[in-house]
């Protein structure tokens, strides 16, 4: 197994700094959406991607499907979300392997 690798980058061009705020706010306006119904999405489709973007939430069998949809209905939302629920219901545990 590869270690991950963590980049911390200070970013000091304030018109990036202006474009990566916009994105941000983008993604948590799509995240609001997908909080919103998360509930009865996992509920209703287990083993499904779910995508939002434009602060539009679809449901699809693929990933590819799902990016492919985004990048024809909502070109300029670079901050969608993609999410695939579990196809059965249970716990998840989350280790550190080291």
């Amino acid at each position: 197994m590869s270690e991950a690798r963590v980049f911390i980058e200070e970013i000091d061009d304030p018109e990036l700094a202006s474009k990566l705020k916009v994105q941000d706010e983008r993604f948590s306006q799509n995240l609001a959406v997908f909080q919103k119904h998360s509930r009865e999405l996992f509920a209703q489709h287990r083993g499904k991607v779910i995508m939002v973007a434009g602060r539009e939430l679809r449901v699809f069998d693929t990933a590819d499907t799902a990016w492919s949809w985004a990048r024809k209905v909502h070109p300029d939302d670079d901050g969608a979300l993609i999410h695939r629920t579990p196809r059965e219901k249970g716990w998840r545990v989350y280790a550190d392997r080291r």
